[in-house]
């Protein structure tokens, strides 16, 4: 049998209304509590930063307090991505692309721009992240490196 539902109009001093056997209860409505969505954050993050580019880790790190979880990023960033609306980087191999160690590297594409120059720049972002990441890397692996000379 299919469920349904049914209504009937109630006087204003009563809460519940038995009608035929059937007893009809005051329908309380809820406020719908507007919140920004995870992807919503994460894509006002990265224009409110548009002059960088951040490994998706930085992403969680930075919007941990607003319950973004490092899975989150990269969900939404890749739907952001199909959108033309973020710029995407990993390691490139032959069989499609890595995260770096820190995550991918993820910047915005700036759309009120041609598609091919805001591209341009968001390599540009990523190069300059990139670079200032070596040090770090080359440090870590000094550490890392059991080697005798």
């Amino acid at each position: 049998m299919r469920k349904y539902h049914l209504y009937i109009l109630k006087p204003d001093d009563k809460d519940s209304l038995e009608f035929q056997g059937t007893c009809f209860v005051k329908f309380k409505k809820v406020e719908k509590v507007s919140t920004k969505s995870k992807v919503k954050i994460i894509y006002e993050f990265l224009e409110r930063n548009r002059d960088c580019a951040f490994f998706s880790k930085e992403v969680a790190e930075a919007l941990e307090d607003k319950g973004i979880s490092p899975p989150d990023v990269m969900t939404n960033i890749r739907r952001l991505e199909r959108k033309g609306l973020v710029y995407v980087r990993g390691y490139r191999t032959g069989y499609g692309e890595t995260p770096f160690k820190e995550g991918f590297l993820i910047t915005w594409l700036d759309s009120s721009k041609p598609r091919e120059e805001a591209i341009e720049e968001a390599i540009h972002r990523t190069e300059i992240a990139l670079v200032e990441k070596i040090p770090e890397w080359i440090e870590s692996r000094k550490q890392s490196c059991f080697c005798s000379v």
